[in-house]
């Protein structure tokens, strides 16, 4: 493997060993009534969607296993596939039985199927006995079959939430979690909520990793994935920002390399979780604000899908700093290769945009 990838990063990271048994509970309380995913016609207006005619024969097997297209035009290359159709403009949707043939592949910001968190008010230490923790995301229409989260503990444990409801806003008295922005705050093109509540975290798991991948079910059966990131209980009385760089490849790598840099005036690095493209991550801060990554697979005799949370790195905004509506973290010098040491090209990683939502509001979370 590469000098550069390990130098000065070789320790392997230690298993965790704590597991913890939670509770996944619905939000219930809405203005508007839960509506199934249904079609519906994209505008010449709608300026959020971009379609791409592709062979669905490409992405059907006769095992009935279906994979989301990725876009082939570099201006929407970090989209997510969001259902076929047999119309540009995405009037009729293509359903399951359709194995081949040139339909439409239909396109959103990734920005839509995102990840934001929100402790349970109130909770400023570990002396609380135990916490809430509200995830949100969101859908731009309703076309989907489903919406919701797969949830990975750090040290153990998993949880699952599918619903086919959704929600035009959040009521905050219904677990305690206030909430009071609208879909739109994550993207222009958010038309409604999907939200779960963590319930019954011990205070002696507020400092444990919670790794949250929101998906949604196109109408023909596909399962997208989000964009995934971590949370804490104790990132909101911290102060802690949640940085997910992520990959979005048809390629498959053994070991990665790239930096990420930020503003040493308003945060301070903390550390890092391992995401879920490589399956070891060491990360250095060099002191001048920026972060090096190095990932691999743990057998190099094989490759990963370079399709994921490549790492989340953790940020503390510095006392008296007011943080703006965005603030970017710029990922660069990606240095990626195969378990043959073939360099692979066009490893072009995307900048990470931190929506800082409290900017209007003193609502705790991000």
């Amino acid at each position: 493997m590469k000098k550069n990838f390990v130098c000065g990063l070789s320790r392997k990271l230690a298993a965790g060993t704590l597991a913890l048994a939670l509770t996944l509970t619905g939000v219930c309380v809405w203005s508007g009534e839960a509506a199934e995913a249904q079609a519906s016609e994209v505008t010449e207006q709608d300026t959020w969607v971009h379609t791409e005619q592709l062979d669905i024969s490409s992405y059907r097997t006769e095992e009935g296993n279906y994979t989301a297209p990725k876009p082939t035009d570099s201006t929407h290359k970090d989209w997510l596939f969001a259902g076929w159709y047999m119309e540009e403009n995405c009037t009729t949707a293509v359903g399951a039985d359709v194995v081949e043939g040139e339909c439409y592949a239909k396109f959103v910001p990734a920005e839509v199927l995102s990840v934001k968190c929100q402790i349970q008010a109130g909770i400023t230490d570990e002396t609380t006995e135990n916490g809430k923790l509200r995830i949100v995301s969101t859908v731009d229409t309703l076309n989907y079959q489903n919406v919701g989260f797969e949830i990975r503990i750090e040290g153990g444990g998993s949880l699952h939430y599918e619903t086919k409801e959704v929600y035009q806003r959040i009521a905050a008295e219904s677990d305690g979690v206030a909430f009071d922005y609208a879909p739109e705050d994550f993207h222009e093109s958010a038309q409604y909520f999907v939200t779960a509540t963590i319930i019954n975290i011990p205070n002696t798991a507020f400092k444990t990793g919670i790794q949250i991948t929101p998906y949604w079910t196109t109408l023909d059966g596909t399962k997208v994935s989000g964009v995934s990131r971590y949370a804490r209980v104790e990132d909101g009385y911290l102060n802690i920002v949640n940085v997910p760089v992520r990959l979005y490849s048809v390629e498959e790598a053994a070991a990665g390399y790239l930096e990420v840099a930020y503003d040493g005036d308003k945060f301070a690095y903390v550390g890092a979780d391992t995401g879920n493209v490589f399956a070891e991550m060491e990360t250095a801060d060099d002191g001048s604000g920026r972060v090096r990554c190095v990932g691999n697979v743990a057998d190099i005799s094989g490759n990963a899908a370079a399709d994921g949370m490549y790492v989340n790195l953790r940020f503390q905004v510095k006392e008296d700093v007011s943080l703006g509506a965005e603030e970017t973290f710029t990922v660069s010098g990606e240095d990626f290769c195969d378990n043959q040491e073939n360099l692979l090209e066009g490893y072009d990683v995307s900048d990470v945009v931190y929506k800082n939502l409290s900017y209007t509001d003193s609502t705790e979370g991000e």
